[in-house]
């Protein structure tokens, strides 16, 4: 069995979303976006779960709503998805000393 997919359900403008993005990045989580205000698939996608929100993390069966750090990497952790390690400050030092990468849309993409 292999490592669940991660889906990150997003909208415009949302500082929540950014957080979580943010937080999937800092700890080396390949994930995939999708922009639930720009993509009707990605609406009907997020309507499918039975949660009408956003930030939504999807890990496999599991599902996170908001920006609750440790519940996200709770689910990442059970889930089995690897995870970087991080600091106090919740970056990696891959963050801190080099790029790293990320998935969004069924691409990789360096993160920024």
């Amino acid at each position: 069995m292999g490592v669940p997919s991660v889906v990150l359900f997003t909208e415009a403008g949302s500082a929540e979303c950014g957080r979580v993005r943010r937080i999937l990045r800092e700890h080396g989580v390949a994930f995939c976006e999708q922009h639930v205000s720009h993509d009707a698939g990605a609406a009907r996608a997020l309507a499918e779960t039975g949660i009408f929100g956003t930030p939504l993390l999807v890990v496999g069966d599991r599902t996170v709503f908001g920006y609750r750090p440790a519940a996200i990497l709770a689910a990442l952790a059970e889930a089995g998805v690897p995870v970087a390690a991080g600091d106090e400050t919740g970056r990696t030092s891959e963050h801190q000393h080099g790029p790293s990468t990320r998935a969004t849309h069924g691409h990789t993409v360096p993160s920024r």
